[in-house]
């Protein structure tokens, strides 16, 4: 806070702990909230709404949705690192959301700070240090800040910027592998219409002759023809549609649950737009040509 420009200091208090509930035990880091804190993460409860001041009177944590054999009203045992041992009451589940949508650290479990100060534990439970700066003379700021990690031991500093710059390469990473699967299954598919067009048109080559043979007209054929393929292009586009959009939001959705939180799943009404632009101009007419062609030398 010497610096002149650091204008405020959050700190993130989490320590691990080992936890052990009736059904299930398991290893993970403990969130420790502030009364400010849990104005923020009221709305994700699960089971009604919660209290700040009950939760530290009766000795009661919150713990978040997805801790296997964990419910409301169980009791779960706490050893700290510094072998403290402390049963506590849960007294509320929160919603998973709670991580990606408010400003809270941790794992799956939550207490109240009067609660960890109770257990007179001999460790500092401070994991890290938000430290906000203002704009003018950041660059020197963070070397300071820099020389100051330097000197302790145990301590890293990563800025907004560095965050950033790893995020947007992650998400780099991971466009470009959706990218380069998506390409991969649309040129197969390409290739598997068109022969499966071919192979309609061969395979049905003596019935457009039968047709022929009792009246149709080489146009009629042809109209038949296109009207059979554009039924099958029409049906597929129709269950692609519904089964991708399906599909990237389980993506998407897993790909949050993994921890890219700040991802989301947006359909584009663009391309959507630009297939059906595409299919009323010029080239869909030099298509449709083509296409006539190929069965007029396939029926002949």
């Amino acid at each position: 806070m010497e610096f002149p420009s650091i204008s405020n200091i959050k700190q993130v208090v989490e320590t691990d702990i080992s936890w052990a509930g009736k059904n299930s035990t398991g290893k993970d880091q403990l969130s420790i909230i502030t009364a400010n804190d849990f104005a923020s993460i009221q709305q994700f409860s699960e089971s009604g709404d919660l209290d700040y001041q009950q939760l530290v009177q009766s000795n009661q944590i919150v713990a978040v949705n997805g801790v296997e054999g964990i419910s409301k009203g169980d009791t779960v045992e706490f050893t700290f690192g510094d072998g403290t041992q402390k049963i506590y009451t849960v007294g509320g589940i929160l919603d998973g959301d709670l991580y990606s949508n408010t400003a809270i650290y941790g794992g799956w479990f939550l207490m109240p700070t009067e609660l960890i100060a109770e257990n007179s534990v001999s460790f500092n439970v401070s994991i890290r240090l938000i430290v906000k700066a203002n704009d003018t003379g950041l660059e020197h700021t963070t070397i300071s800040l820099e020389k100051l990690v330097d000197m302790s031991d145990g301590l890293t500093l990563t800025t907004m910027q560095e965050a950033i710059a790893s995020k947007e390469a992650t998400i780099r990473q991971v466009g470009i592998s959706i990218i380069g699967v998506t390409l991969f299954l649309l040129l197969f598919s390409i290739i598997t219409f068109a022969s499966t067009i071919i192979t309609n048109i061969a395979t049905k080559k003596r019935e457009y002759a039968m047709f022929q043979s009792i009246g149709m007209t080489r146009k009629q054929t042809e109209k038949m023809a296109l009207c059979e393929s554009c039924v099958l292009a029409i049906g597929s586009l129709i269950f692609t549609l519904i089964l991708g959009i399906i599909l990237g939001q389980i993506l998407i959705k897993g790909l949050i649950s993994a921890g890219i939180f700040y991802l989301s799943y947006t359909f584009s009404i663009s391309i959507v737009y630009c297939i059906l632009h595409c299919g009323g101009s010029d080239y869909f007419d030099d298509y449709y040509f083509r296409f006539l062609q190929f069965t007029k030398n396939s029926v002949g």
